[in-house]
């Protein structure tokens, strides 16, 4: 997963850390026994600077990311969908970058920032959803299923609206918002809104550093690859289906009782007569 993580990441690196990710795309096999200390010296640049490579990389210490690193082939890049592939070629690359993409938001958001996302959505007295455009499915289906547990939740995919919203919203409302790059102005204007007016705000988007990111009060990372193409436009949102799954399931597991009674009751009254 190194070089999809590295891909993603590669146009936010500083000039140090660009000298890292050069050096180890250029001598991969050279680096499996380094240790910060050994590549810091080698690269004239700090210890501290090639420990938040790693960090910034999504990985909890220096030793996990070269550990990776040396599980890692060129074979784990992200492969496009080409027109001459065969029908069983396209489903194969599918299921690989599916795999990737998920592997790489399990090992980038810790246990600990799950439990203090799911305790955000358990205090919050009202939910408020957003996406736009391809993201507004993932904040439906969020939205959709809070409710189901008896969660009061509220999609919205018109900025404006959900703006106007805010202003007056319950005490303790919460914004969960979704973005695949954290740089769609609609998503950027509605959190700054949301942070204005003293609402938490809980975001799933790109693990780099984005202009969202700063409206966020919990940050959720997914990957996101700049490369525009049709391919990794849908499998991206792989990712933030499966944090959304995350997040329900363990919040489900929060208060048993009370969420499976809510179910039941949801679901007898909407089962067709």
């Amino acid at each position: 997963m190194f070089f999809t993580k590295l891909k993603s990441l590669y146009p936010t690196l500083t000039y140090s850390e660009t000298k890292i990710a050069d050096y180890i795309l250029a001598n991969k096999d050279d680096t499996f026994d380094m240790t910060s200390q050994e590549l810091a010296g080698l690269l004239g640049i700090s210890q501290s600077t090639a420990i938040r490579f790693s960090q910034k990389m999504g990985y909890k210490s220096f030793k996990n990311m070269i550990l990776d690193l040396s599980r890692s082939g060129e074979e784990n890049d992200i492969q496009e969908i080409q027109l001459k592939d065969s029908t069983a070629a396209t489903n194969e690359k599918i299921k690989n970058h599916f795999s990737s993409l998920i592997n790489i938001a399990y090992d980038t958001n810790s246990p600990a920032l799950i439990d203090q996302a799911v305790q955000a959505i358990y205090n919050a007295s009202t939910v408020f959803c957003f996406g736009y455009l391809a993201t507004s499915s993932m904040a439906v289906y969020m939205s959709w299923t809070l409710t189901e547990l008896g969660i009061m939740s509220v999609f919205d995919d018109n900025p404006f609206a959900l703006m106007t919203r805010l202003k007056s919203c319950p005490k303790n409302s919460l914004l969960i918002i979704f973005s695949k790059s954290g740089e769609t102005q609609a998503a950027v204007t509605v959190a700054k809104a949301a942070k204005a007016t003293g609402v938490f705000t809980l975001g799933i988007t790109n693990m780099a550093k984005n202009s969202l990111q700063p409206y966020l009060d919990i940050w959720l990372k997914t990957m996101y690859s700049p490369a525009k193409t049709r391919f990794l436009s849908y499998t991206e949102l792989s990712s933030q289906l499966y944090l959304i799954d995350v997040l329900i399931l363990n919040l489900y597991k929060k208060d048993f009782s009370k969420f499976k009674h809510a179910v039941t009751q949801y679901q007898e009254i909407t089962k067709p007569k």
